[in-house]
């Protein structure tokens, strides 16, 4: 079907009311209220796919006009919070983005897009991720660090969670502490930032039989290490 932008069709509405007549239907305003812009996002594909310096990130779009466009943010899985927008506002006529990556901390990160119409907002999650590893400083080694996992634990009561970290080159290390309810498959953070061995957990998670805790730990050059609970642990 032909379809005649909304830049000629503006203009021929000024020509015919300057000459005393306007146009009964505007075919493109009809089409403009039905349409549903959709967004996808089909790269990464695979789960896990690694990258050191940079990344290339492809977007689909269907439905979409002049005047719409999008966004793309990352999400760390680490801190199981979203970071900064990696491009924003970008025409729709753009559906590849190379991703700098050389200053992101190492870590597995996830995608998102929002796509911005007249009509709303339109949001879609990638289906994969990225591990960004960048070399570790030679000669650095890794931090490391073992968790004490709790037994069964009570809603609403405050569990004390300790682990124990050292770093063999004297580097200040940091910890993020994380929770699973699926066993271990997926992961949210329970704090972050930590440089204390203990954490006071204020028990809100629901009921269940297959929680976990990871903590992992990150020294000053970036090198990380990470121990989780070695069986599941119930929260009552």
């Amino acid at each position: 079907m032909l379809r005649i932008s909304p830049i000629f069709w503006s203009g021929l509405v000024l020509a015919l009311t300057a000459c005393g007549t306007s146009p009964t239907t505007n075919p493109f305003l009809d089409q403009n209220s039905l349409r549903v812009p959709t967004i996808s996002l089909q790269n990464p594909v695979n789960v896990g796919e690694q990258v050191d310096d940079s990344y290339t990130l492809n977007v689909g779009f269907g439905s979409v006009v002049l005047g719409d466009t999008w966004t793309l943010f990352y999400i760390s899985e680490a801190a199981d919070t979203k970071g900064a927008a990696i491009v924003q506002d970008i025409a729709v006529s753009n559906h590849t983005i190379q991703w700098a990556t050389s200053k992101i901390p190492s870590g597995t990160y996830y995608f998102y897009g929002e796509l911005k119409s007249n009509g709303g907002l339109i949001t879609a999650t990638a289906p994969g991720s990225i591990v960004i590893d960048h070399p570790v400083e030679a000669g650095n080694h890794s931090p490391t660090v073992s968790l004490s996992s709790p037994g069964a634990v009570t809603s609403g009561d405050t569990e004390t969670v300790t682990w124990q970290g050292n770093d063999a080159d004297g580097d200040a290390v940091t910890y993020t502490l994380q929770i699973s309810s699926d066993a271990g498959n997926t992961w949210s953070a329970l704090a972050s930032g930590l440089t204390a061995e203990t954490y006071s957990w204020t028990v809100s998670q629901p009921a269940g039989l297959s929680y976990k805790l990871r903590v992992i730990a990150t020294d000053a050059k970036g090198a990380t290490a990470a121990d989780q609970s070695h069986s599941v642990f119930s929260v009552q």
